[in-house]
């Protein structure tokens, strides 16, 4: 279990080294890439999940990752390619999850009045 838990530091640490060297594009990108669907969705789709808004974060970061630093595209439209794989891996996979609970639905329901 510790080997884990210190691959998982090891990668943490490279990728802030990475971010650290071109910091404000690959931070707001990033960040961009990652929370923008996942929260929009969250409060005003009912539908979303927990793991539809997870899945969509790690995965618009993810796709924003490689295609900044694999050099396939301009930064800005590197934030573009995460911002809609988010928007898909957010939709599919809280579709294929079971829906919220519906104490979860009337919180939501609150945030929006």
């Amino acid at each position: 279990m510790f080997w884990v838990a210190r691959v998982v530091m090891l990668v943490a640490g490279i990728l802030a080294i990475i971010i650290a060297l071109r910091p404000p594009g690959l931070i707001t990108g990033g960040i961009g890439a990652s929370f923008f669907f996942p929260l929009w969705l969250g409060i005003w789709w009912e539908r979303t999940t927990r793991a539809g808004a997870l899945a969509g974060m790690v995965g618009g970061f993810v796709a924003f990752v490689v295609f900044q630093l694999g050099g396939l595209v301009p930064l800005f439209t590197a934030a573009l390619v995460g911002v809609a794989a988010s928007l898909v891996v957010t939709v599919v996979v809280s579709l294929l999850t079971a829906p919220a609970i519906d104490e979860v639905r009337q919180l939501v329901k609150q945030i929006r009045a």
